[in-house]
């Protein structure tokens, strides 16, 4: 019987040596593609118009109460943080 015929192509050996052989030897090749693209980005980037935006959100300062002294300007910390986190924690009178 005739043993099958393998189709797969030999792979060639690569090892580190000549892998730095073949890009040394076309090393011009790579330094002018890194120049073109450089050089491309570096317009890109000078031509094209900046956009900047910022935003901010200004809350009016609230008067410590008085009762708590020290304790309601660490608790009213605590609710800023809270804000952010999208939790409502006012304990002041709605009707004021």
């Amino acid at each position: 019987m005739n043993a099958p015929v393998s189709s797969v192509m030999p792979v060639p050996d690569l090892d580190l040596r000549s892998l730095s052989l073949l890009l040394w030897a076309r090393c011009w090749w790579l330094m002018a593609a890194m120049f073109l693209f450089a050089g491309v980005f570096a317009v890109v980037a000078l031509l094209t118009e900046p956009a900047f935006r910022a935003t901010s959100v200004l809350a009016p300062a609230r008067a410590a109460k008085a009762g708590l002294g020290g304790l309601g300007s660490t608790l009213s910390e605590f609710g800023g943080l809270a804000s952010l986190a999208g939790l409502h924690l006012d304990s002041s009178d709605s009707s004021t």
